[in-house]
């Protein structure tokens, strides 16, 4: 097996995470892009067995979040009331 096969650019990670590649460059600018990477010849790349352990990992389920509380009175309630008075 070639080390090319063990590493895949920018563009060949964003198509397997369904991401846009200018996305990558940009987190890893910020450093919050959540693989290594490795940086030879001017070229950006990635290890293959990062991203599909990441790809086939299970995607948690989130929990149902409360809705949120709604701040004063309905408009239409108070539209009525204010016009029967």
């Amino acid at each position: 097996m070639s080390i090319q096969a063990l590493l895949i650019s920018v563009k060949d990670t964003a198509i397997l995470l369904g991401i846009s590649d200018k996305t990558i460059r940009n987190q890893i600018s910020l450093k919050k892009f959540r693989f290594e990477h490795i940086k030879l010849g001017g070229r950006t790349l990635f290890r293959m067995s990062d991203i599909q352990a990441f790809a086939s990992a299970p995607t948690p389920t989130p929990e149902a979040a409360p809705a949120p509380a709604r701040r004063g009175p309905a408009r239409k309630i108070v539209s009525t009331l204010r016009s029967k008075s």
